[in-house]
């Protein structure tokens, strides 16, 4: 949006209200009282009865930043509740992920809760077992593909999922080492829950930090187990 501006092909904004314009109350007042002004756009904010074209200067100068102060404080307060629920959640070893992983998916009447897949949870047995019998992750691959074993990605999407991932490069994907190995490394096969691995450092900043170990949420007994833990 702000490129057209730039490029002079708008010259109106209207928002419901300020909060849907931005929370953060230095940039949003940033943008409201001198980049807007400053580049000839109106700005309209319907519900908070603001026209930047009709403004009272004096009660709008007050009024609007203390009102995206406000929307900001509610923000921030939203997101502390959030995260202290989804910890409850995380502790008490409810499953709180978009996507079951592949062996598994999300019980019927609780989806917090994962139950026993079980065509996908053949798979992954299969996959222990050939491990147990000192078979490598590749040649383990190379059977899955070639018996056309659909990939986790792929049976995620045979099953309706709006399943998304950075690593599809061809129309049906296959089988790696990687995909075998980190069935084989996630302890999910056995009963526990491993989450909260990652944050954010604020609600304003949505860059992913890893965790220390000893801060993730680590329950047993969450679900029925799959398979042991085999050494690799």
């Amino acid at each position: 949006m702000m490129e057209l501006v730039r490029a002079k092909k708008i010259n109106c904004i209207v928002v419901k209200d300020l909060s849907r314009f931005g929370r953060d109350h230095l940039e949003a007042g940033e943008y409201i009282e001198r980049l807007f002004p400053f580049l000839g756009v109106r700005f309209i904010a319907i519900n908070d009865n603001y026209d930047s074209m009709n403004s009272r200067a004096e009660s709008d100068e007050i009024i609007v930043p203390f009102k995206n102060l406000i929307n900001e404080a509610y923000c921030r307060d939203t997101s502390i509740k959030i995260r202290s629920q989804l910890e409850i959640k995380r502790q008490r070893g409810d499953f709180i992920g978009s996507f079951a992983v592949f062996g598994y998916k999300k019980g019927p009447s609780d989806h917090h809760k994962l139950v026993i897949d079980e065509f996908a949870a053949d798979v992954v047995r299969d996959i222990f077992n050939w491990k147990l019998d000192g078979i490598s992750a590749i040649d383990i691959a190379a059977r899955l593909t070639a018996s056309g074993i659909p990939t986790p990605m792929d049976y995620k999407l045979s099953q309706g999922m709006r399943y998304t991932t950075a690593f599809r490069i061809k129309e049906r994907s296959e089988w790696s080492a990687g995909m075998v190995l980190r069935i084989l490394k996630n302890p999910v096969y056995t009963g526990v829950l491993e989450q909260g691995r990652v944050t954010t450092p604020s609600y304003r900043v949505k860059r992913l930090v890893h965790k220390p170990r000893e801060e993730w949420a680590v329950v047993e007994g969450c679900h029925e187990p799959n398979h042991q833990q085999v050494r690799l």
